[in-house]
Parts: structure tokens; C-alpha cells; sequence
């Protein structure tokens, strides 16, 4: 009697905590990226009556008699698998489609790039977190702060890779210079890596700064300068570039010149007699008449201070100018061949729009139409994700058992260092929701209840039993 009270309370015990869990699953049915938890019973200890004996001359063998002594709560399990996505149509929204967690962090903002979190890029694993506290997420629902930091709704910073044109040095976020963010052009002909082997607070600010063109602007389309644009076509062998002829080579005007070349079959020029119509080549600066090729200096320059300069005096010169065409047959190739270069001064640019691309590469778009790539958000996975420790606020924790992260390889990693296909997909304007099944709590919440009754049951059944057994003498 005394024993089967007892394993009445461990049952009432049990499930309570069942009720526990439910409770909590059913509260946070509607909590972004929520994991739900189930929980399983195992039996307790065994008091033994009799011991087994084994067959023998005159007896066959017995089996052992045992009491059980109750239940107890053998686990409580994540269950991680995905919720169903939710539009939003904020671009500031992100969910993951398939495996894997947001990083985030707490601590002091780096002093440099290289002061982030420290990856192996070979095992993919982190080498150090230089005094950030690292957690994970699976919720998507983001902010931003006065200073353009990208954040969790806790208020934890988002972390990611600093980006560059691949050889070019400029990094998309740059900490050595109080987290000052640079236009890196999302088109670059040489492509987009990761500006280093750690991972840094994200941010999407207001404005890129964007850094003066250099040295020769190559027609072929590759970019010689730090922030050059090219875009044409050519059929002819010498091609035009453009070369900044100062001490410094570096363009210091405090405008953008846009230079473009092409064919005009019905050139007209009103300033001689009689009229020229001859076809040829013609250029125009910042949009403006067009004139021949070899009159490009007569064209007066806007600057921002409402004052006009022409490319020499701008120190901006043009080689290789096309040669007009002289017959029919060179008329017809002439036709095929434009070029427009772009020479910019150093200064910044507002970024009208953002967006997180599949691979997490967060790009604006600046007021003039270019995308820079302003980073790319981090994301990680492990061995054992129901071994992470849950922390609430949405964030979880490494365990004993549930491994080290796993870190998700940047964008421009060679193909046999990369693991990118190992993780899912970012889904920009959506955010995961609660895994939640409230059809499945509801029935377990009904046995969990009646398991409760039952035990209940035990405990009176035993009380009026001990209750007889008092009353014998009266």
C-alpha cells in the first residue's frame, strides 16, 4: 500500500511536468521560430521480492518478482524541425528554409575587422570570439538601431562576414574606422569574397562611402580603378580607356563624370558651313550634347558648387580615342562599338533599398541606380541541434552534447572549401513560425490530465485502505 502511494505521487509528479511542457508549448504558439518540446516517461527503481533461481535436478527455474517503484522523467526534446513561413513584407525579415541558425552576439563592438570572431576557414569551426558572446537563432524578425547595426529583437547584435571585390582591399564594413560602411559593387567583374576570416556586427547604415577612381579605367570592363563602371561593347582592336593624370593618380573632382562613346551615323555639326554631317564617333560628359570625339574638351563639366571645368582640367584623359570610320564597310562595324566609363569622386552615397539574398549577401541600392553588397549574414549548424541548451529570448546555446558550430562557408569560397550547400536558404520579407501543433497538444494535454486523475486515484484507493486497516480495533 505504502509503495503504490508512493508511485501514485511520482506519477502525479510526472505528469505535472507534462502539463508543464504543454502549457509552455501552447503559450508560445504564436512566439516566431518557436521549437517545440515533448517529454517521455521511463519506469523508475524495482524493489525485488524474490530472485530468479535457475532450472534445476528436481525444479525448473523461477523468475524474479519485482515492485515497481514509479515513474520519473526520462527526457524533455526539441523538436526542431520548421515551421511554416509567414509573409511580412518587411525586407528587414529573414527566415531560414532548411538547415541552420542565425549567429548573434553581445559584448563590445571590434576595434578592427580582425578583431571579430575568428574562424578556421578549414573546419569551419570558431578559433576565438575575442570578447563576444556568441549565441544562435532561428527567428528572423530584425531590427535596426540609431547607429544602422543590425539586431536581433533582444537587442543582440547580428553577425556576419565584411565583404570585398575580390583583390581590391575595401571592405563593405570597416571597425578600424568606427564601423564606416563602403560601397562594394555588387557587379564586380572579379567577384565578391569575404574581406576576412572573421565575422563582424553587421550593418545596413544610410549612406556608403565611395572611394576615389585610380590610375587607368580599362575599356575591356576590368576595373583598374577602386570604384570603376563599365558597360558596352567593342569590335574594334583598340579600345578606349581612361587614364586620371595627376601626381596622385587618383581623380579629386567633388562630382561624378560619366563618359560615354558611341557611333552617330547623322553627326551634325552647325558650327562650321556648310553643316557637317559626316558619321563618326561622339562623346557626351554627365549627359550632355553630344560633340566629336576629338572636341570631348570643349564640354563644360557641372560641378557640385554650380562651377564648370572641362576633362583636362579635371585631369581626366582620354586614350585610344575610336577613329572615325572612312568607308561603308567601316561604318556598318562602327555601329557595334559604345563604351561609357564612370570616374568617381570620393564621397557618399544614400542607399535608397536593401534586400538579404538567398545566400544571406545583404545588398543596397544607391541613389544612382548601383547595389553595393553591404555584408553577408552568418549561419551555423551542429551535430546534435536538439542537444542545444535553450536560453528564451529565441536564443540558444552550445552544450556538452550538442557539438561545435558548424560555420556556413562566405560567398566566393573555393568549391572544395566551401560547404554552402549544407545549409538552407534565407527568405527575405517572411520569418518562420512556431512548430507548435495544437491538435497534438490538445490530446496529449487530455491524457496527460487523465493520467493525473488516475494516480490520483492510487493515492485515495491506498488512504482508504490504511484508513480500514486503522479502524480493525475499535
Amino acid at each position: 500500500m505504502i509503495k503504490g502511494m508512493y508511485s501514485g505521487i511520482t506519477g502525479l509528479k510526472a505528469n505535472q511536468t507534462k502539463l508543464d511542457v504543454i502549457g509552455n508549448n501552447i503559450a508560445n504558439v504564436g512566439t516566431t521560430a518557436f521549437k517545440s518540446s515533448s517529454i517521455r516517461f521511463t519506469d523508475s527503481l524495482y524493489q525485488n521480492m524474490t530472485s530468479a533461481s535457475a532450472p534445476g535436478y528436481n525444479l525448473g527455474g523461477t523468475n524474479p518478482s519485482v515492485v515497481g517503484l514509479g515513474v520519473k522523467v526520462s527526457a524533455v526534446t526539441t523538436n526542431m524541425t520548421q515551421g511554416n513561413l509567414q509573409n511580412t513584407g518587411s525586407n528587414l525579415d529573414c527566415a531560414i528554409d532548411g538547415d541552420g541558425f542565425f549567429m548573434v552576439a553581445t559584448g563590445p563592438l571590434p576595434t578592427g575587422n580582425e578583431f571579430g570572431v575568428t574562424l578556421d576557414t578549414l573546419s569551419h569551426s570558431i578559433i576565438n570570439g575575442n570578447g563576444m558572446g556568441v549565441n544562435y537563432t532561428r527567428d528572423g524578425s530584425f531590427s535596426l538601431d540609431a547607429d544602422g547595426n543590425l539586431l536581433s529583437n533582444s537587442g543582440y547584435r547580428i553577425l556576419g562576414y565584411p565583404l570585398q571585390e575580390t583583390g581590391l582591399g575595401i571592405s563593405s564594413v570597416d571597425y578600424a574606422a568606427n564601423g564606416n560602411c563602403n560601397f562594394v559593387d555588387a557587379n564586380s567583374p572579379y567577384g565578391i569574397t569575404a574581406a576576412t576570416d572573421t565575422l563582424v556586427p553587421m550593418k545596413i547604415p544610410n549612406k556608403v562611402a565611395i572611394a576615389a577612381t585610380r590610375n587607368t579605367l580599362d575599356a575591356t570592363g576590368a576595373p583598374v580603378g577602386l570604384a570603376m563602371t563599365y558597360t558596352g561593347s567593342s569590335t574594334t582592336t583598340d579600345k578606349p580607356d581612361i587614364t586620371i593624370n595627376n601626381a596622385d593618380n587618383t581623380y579629386v573632382g567633388d562630382t561624378d563624370v560619366t563618359i560615354k562613346i558611341f557611333f552617330n551615323d547623322k553627326y551634325q555639326d552647325t558650327t562650321v558651313t556648310p553643316p557637317m554631317t559626316t558619321p563618326r564617333y561622339v562623346i557626351s560628359i554627365n549627359g550632355s550634347d553630344a560633340v566629336a570625339v576629338a572636341d570631348a574638351d570643349t564640354i563644360n563639366i557641372k560641378m557640385a558648387d554650380g562651377s564648370t571645368k572641362t576633362l583636362s582640367q579635371l585631369d581626366i584623359v582620354l586614350n585610344n580615342a575610336p577613329t572615325d570610320p572612312a568607308t561603308p564597310a567601316d561604318i556598318q562595324a562602327a555601329a557595334k562599338n559604345s563604351w561609357q566609363f564612370t570616374v568617381n569622386a570620393d564621397g557618399e552615397k544614400a542607399i535608397k533599398n536593401f534586400n538579404i539574398e538567398k545566400n544571406g549577401v545583404i545588398k543596397g541600392v544607391l541613389q544612382d541606380g548601383r547595389v553595393t553588397v553591404l555584408g553577408q549574414l552568418a549561419m551555423s549548424t551542429f551535430k546534435n541541434t536538439v542537444g542545444l541548451q535553450k536560453l528564451g529570448n529565441n536564443l540558444y546555446n552550445v552544450s556538452a552534447n550538442s557539438g561545435e558550430p558548424i560555420i556556413r562557408s562566405s560567398v566566393g569560397t573555393e568549391k572544395d572549401r566551401s560547404n554552402e550547400d549544407a545549409f538552407g536558404s534565407c527568405v527575405n520579407g517572411v520569418v518562420e513560425m512556431s512548430n507548435v501543433d495544437l491538435a497534438e497538444q490538445f490530446t496529449e494535454m487530455i491524457v496527460a490530465s487523465r493520467a493525473f486523475q488516475a494516480n490520483s486515484k492510487i493515492i485515495t484507493t491506498s488512504d482508504e485502505i490504511l484508513q480500514e486497516l486503522v479502524q480493525l480495533k475499535r
